[in-house]
């Protein structure tokens, strides 16, 4: 029963959205996403957690309000046609985890487009410095994805 009145908050959170800056890597973007329909990313945290092993370090745990406010902000920039760790709003990702009520200690955010599965994101963030550095940051302890059709948001945090 818990579960369910979490999913159901964490879906009616799914619109809240307050400014603060945070740093964060930067991306490139691809062309317009197809239209909006989230994609399930089941083998993700597996290839996260093989990269991170293969550089001498932890695991990541899965969080559910981390992939919450991902998602957010992959729907959010599908739906305005935009790509950028900023909304146009002025929303960041610190604003969009604590909209869901994550307190953390460190955060980074990697955002891609056009990358058809979980294998080809990975390897296109492994590939790229600034995005590698956050996917290895030893700080990280738990990860959320969030995607729709091609457009993807990973957030790495640390909680409070």
């Amino acid at each position: 029963m818990r579960g369910v009145f979490f999913s159901l908050f964490a879906l009616l959170a799914l619109t809240a959205c307050v400014v603060v800056p945070v740093p964060i890597a930067g991306g490139t973007a691809s062309g317009p996403a197809a239209p909006l329909a989230a994609v399930p990313t089941s083998g993700f945290g597996a290839m996260l957690n093989k990269a991170r092993a293969d550089n001498g370090l932890g695991p990541l745990a899965p969080n559910a309000r981390l992939a919450a406010a991902a998602q957010v902000h992959a729907q959010d920039m599908v739906q305005r046609s935009y790509f950028s760790h900023q909304s146009p709003n002025g929303a960041t990702p610190a604003t969009r985890v604590r909209a869901q009520g994550y307190c953390y200690r460190f955060l980074a955010e990697n955002i891609g487009s056009g990358q058809p599965n979980e294998a080809r994101i990975v390897a296109a963030w492994m590939g790229s410095p600034d995005h590698r550095v956050n996917m290895l940051a030893g700080r990280a302890r738990e990860y959320g994805l969030g995607r729709v059709d091609d457009m993807w948001v990973l957030l790495l945090a640390e909680a409070c």
